[in-house]
Parts: structure tokens; sequence; C-alpha cells
């Protein structure tokens, strides 16, 4: 089962933020700006091939993601999504990646890719107390197709991040919830999958994209990450 594929064969679950650019002593004694990045909690942990060799996380990847960039990249763990759009916005971060593109971001940021896809699927509670209601990440307001969806939902309650949906579906509280696939997998919990029908609808998907804010520095690295995720065909599982 799949939730992102990045470049070639990439699949991912959701995605990355850069801390704003500081200045370092490089070991020739020059200044080398370093571009750190942050993953969010929900990504962190999974598995990461590259080119079907297992190899561990992409933290232990980021070397080759980031080879003979201008600049030093570095990450930063544990971010969960909603905190790293809050500090980007705030501008403490450079870029992010994956993302989904939107005229809003556009405003500000460059887009690589698409670099991977995100598929959501609609998820069924058999043992809900209600009636058409649907409860979806804010996040998801982008998804290509998602209101022609919805529309057929007697009501949709919108949660600030996936672990708050969740709570809210399993409780019974909405008799459907869209998530991403990779989510039923590793957040439901097993004693609870009987009661949980998955793609009960025909689920949506959107292309993600690695958003770099124009004008900082780290920007004249974008051809050059491209370039190194492309050749190395990553794939997370």
């Amino acid at each position: 089962m799949r939730f992102f594929t990045l470049v070639v064969s990439y699949t991912v679950a959701a995605a990355y933020i850069l801390i704003p650019s500081t200045v370092i002593a490089s070991d020739s004694q020059s200044e080398k700006t370093t571009c750190s990045i942050a993953i969010p909690d929900d990504w962190a942990g999974w598995d990461i091939s590259v080119n079907g060799q297992m190899v561990g996380t992409i933290t232990s990847v980021s070397d080759q993601v980031f080879a003979s960039t201008k600049h030093k990249w570095s990450i930063a763990p544990d971010r969960p999504w909603s905190r790293s759009l809050v500090e980007l916005a705030r501008g403490e971060h450079a870029a992010a990646m994956p993302v989904l593109k939107t005229s809003e971001r556009e405003q500000k940021f460059n887009f690589l890719g698409p670099v991977g896809y995100v598929y959501a699927h609609f998820l069924e509670n058999k043992k809900a107390n209600t009636n058409g209601q649907i409860v979806v990440v804010n996040d998801f307001k982008v998804l290509e197709g998602l209101d022609a969806k919805l529309s057929r939902f007697n009501e949709v309650i919108w949660a600030e991040n996936s672990l708050r949906a969740l709570r809210i579906f399993l409780a019974g509280r909405t008799q459907y919830m869209l998530a991403p696939e990779r989510q039923y997998e590793t957040i439901v919990p097993q004693d609870q999958r009987e009661g949980v029908a998955m793609d009960v609808f025909d689920p949506l998907a959107s292309p993600l994209y690695m958003m770099i804010e124009r004008q900082s520095v780290c920007a004249e690295d974008e051809a050059v990450i491209a370039s190194n995720l492309q050749r190395m065909q990553l794939q997370i599982n």
C-alpha cells in the first residue's frame, strides 16, 4: 500500500520544512550557508529504499539528497506538520517538502517537481452512531476534486491534524474519514480495524512538490537537489 510516490517511485506520507539560513564556518574557514530541513513526526520514522534496496529512513540518505549543493543542509526531525506550516509562514524556514501546490503558496515559493503524490482514501466506521458525516484534515482542502466528493456527505468536520481527525472518527462521531492510505496501516489500532472499511469511495490523488522560498539563498540549490532526487529514485514504504 502506498502513501506517497517520490520522483520515479517515491512513496511518502507527509512533509519537509527548512529552518532559516544561518552562516557557519566550513573546513576551509570560508563562510557557508546552512539550510536546515525539518521532517514531520508522521513521516520521520518510515522506511526508505534507494533503487529497491532498503537503507533506513530519509535521514539515512540526506547526504546523497543534498550532495554537491552550494549550501550545507541538515535535518531537524519530529516537526508536526501543523507546527511546520505556522513556522514557515512566520519566515522561520526556507522551504518545505512534500507539499500540495496552492495559488497562495505560489506567490512566495518556487516549486520543484512534482516529486510525489498523495493518495487520500475514504474510510468508513461501520459502528459509528452518525449518518453521512465525514472528518477531513485541514491540509486536504487543496486536494484536486475534493469539493465534488464532499458534496455527497451530510456534514463535513474539519480537523487541525490527522491524529485529531482519527480520534473523532474512531469515537464514532463521524461515519467517514478522508485519510492517507498509510495512516490506516500505522495508526488505526489492530483491534479496531474490523469495524473500519477502506475505499468506500474512489480515493483522491494529488501531486506533491518541494517548495523553496524564492528570496532565500537556499533556492540556489534547486537544480542540484532535483537532479539528486531523480537520480536516486527514492521510495518510502
